[in-house]
């Protein structure tokens, strides 16, 4: 007859995992368990989830009394070791909160590489009415945080770019906020039609103002016409002919680009 701790390495629990939007399947002994958490999410997991895997009480204070794990505030443990590791910090931040929380403001702005100062926290937004603790990070409570609002980015849910944007767009002063902006479509990180969507449906959000602002000067600007002169040059079957200077044979066809005149 199989023995409990057989029978519990055999079973399979499916379990939420950070920047993953299917349940993962952990199973294993206690160690391998662990060891699955800690390659999707930075060396850290939260209690919440061992137990979901099947480990209880005891077994998890063994293992912070061996050292295999190593508390961390919110029920969160770092595993193996508790030194940093990138995005270590936000990742716990994230763990320590309800399911549907995810960077936002300045953290998710360095995430996108929008960010023209960092504040040195770590914000995390939840849903409207979410339970949570914040030791060491900042709570942002969303009344409207739509599915898309939501990205995944180096494997943790972040705010989108124009998420991000409107929720430091009452925070940021004006320059800021306008580098931040326009960084963000000329790293082509968002486009002006999403801006325009998510101010559509958060009216209300304070700094949407101010950010309508700055999409309508880049909707402007994109349609002003181009003030740069058009090339005299037409082509015929002698080749390139200038109005004013006749045949140009021999001379190098021009084109205008984005970027001005080039030869080819």
């Amino acid at each position: 007859m199989p023995s409990r701790t057989d029978s519990e390495r055999s079973r399979t629990h499916l379990v939420k995992v950070l920047g993953v939007r299917a349940e993962v399947h952990v199973s294993g002994s206690r160690d391998e368990k662990i060891a699955t958490f800690a390659r999707w999410q930075r060396g850290r997991v939260s209690r919440r989830q061992l137990r979901e895997a099947g480990l209880g009480r005891g077994v998890i204070a063994r293992a912070v009394a061996r050292g295999a794990l190593f508390p961390l505030p919110g029920d969160v443990f770092a595993v193996g070791h508790a030194g940093a590791v990138e995005l270590g910090d936000e990742t716990a931040a994230l763990l320590a909160c309800p399911e549907g929380a995810a960077l936002s403001h300045g953290s998710a702005a360095k995430l996108w590489d929008i960010s023209p100062a960092d504040d040195g926290l770590i914000h995390v937004v939840v849903p409207q009415g979410a339970k949570t603790r914040a030791d060491g990070f900042r709570v942002h409570r969303a009344r409207c945080l739509a599915p898309q609002d939501i990205r995944v980015r180096k494997g943790l849910p972040v705010t989108s770019p124009a998420r991000t944007l409107l929720d430091q767009a009452d925070e940021l002063t004006p320059r800021r906020l306008e580098l931040s902006f326009d960084q963000a479509l000329v790293g082509r990180i968002t486009r002006p039609g999403d801006v325009a969507e998510l101010l559509a449906r958060t009216r209300g959000h304070r700094g949407a103002g101010r950010l309508r602002a700055l999409l309508e000067r880049a909707n402007t600007t994109a349609t002003l016409p181009d003030p740069r002169p058009k090339s005299c040059f037409s082509t015929s079957s002698a080749g390139p002919v200038c109005p004013h200077h006749g045949s140009m044979r021999g001379w190098p066809a021009t084109r205008w680009t984005s970027s001005g005149p080039s030869t080819r």
